[in-house]
């Protein structure tokens, strides 16, 4: 995915980390690939939170859907962790210490996907101090003191073509070396622009990379 350094940094410290709950926060322009990150490195980490882990889409990057309410995010959380729904507290500083009391004790990695603002975050953080949450967002988001952010960049020239060459296959891009290049540049180094471009290449052998 070219962000082997970036996914070694976040794992390291989601497992290590003394700050509890820990907090990593991945933050980045549109495309820049903070939620494949993200997700990525949960798949990787999760044998070290057993108790459970929770994915939520907060919405709030994406100009034509409204942001997901806290209330929703955490009656999502509650029932996923057992509580019925007819039980989920109405109010969002009940339910969101319905949460904090139920993750207490608990080893539970919570993914907190494109957040818009901190005051959208903070009742989804959870209780327990075995737990930890990584989030995304546009820009900083720091719902209290403690949060470990990383900006992410686009893709190096290197990165991008490795990318590339793993999505599309190392045969074709080595065949096509400068259609590669151009490739990356008008991607701009971003790795959604890319996957799009190398899903086209791939369900269509026969097409040469643009250039």
């Amino acid at each position: 995915m070219g962000r082997e350094a970036e996914l070694e940094h976040l794992c390291d410290h989601m497992i290590c980390g003394r700050q509890r709950p820990t907090i990593f926060a991945l933050s980045g322009c549109g495309g820049v690939g903070k939620s494949a990150l993200a997700i990525h490195a949960a798949h990787q980490i999760a044998g070290h939170f057993p108790d459970g882990q929770l994915y939520v889409d907060l919405h709030g990057a994406i100009t034509d859907i409204e942001p997901l309410q806290p209330a929703e995010a955490l009656r999502r959380f509650l029932c996923s962790l057992g509580l019925a729904e007819t039980a989920v507290p109405a109010s969002v500083e009940e339910a969101a210490a319905r949460f904090r009391s139920m993750t207490n004790g608990k080893r539970v990695l919570v993914v907190l996907d494109n957040a818009r603002d901190a005051e959208q975050v903070r009742p989804l953080i959870p209780g327990g101090v075995g737990c930890g949450v990584i989030m995304t967002c546009r820009r900083t988001v720091a719902p209290f003191g403690g949060v470990v952010h990383r900006d992410l960049d686009v893709l190096s020239e290197q990165e991008a073509g490795l990318l590339l060459s793993r999505l599309v296959g190392p045969e074709r891009v080595e065949a096509e070396p400068g259609a590669v290049a151009s490739v990356v540049r008008l991607c701009g180094g971003l790795p959604l622009a890319l996957c799009i471009v190398a899903a086209r290449l791939a369900a269509r052998p026969a097409w040469s990379a643009p250039r």
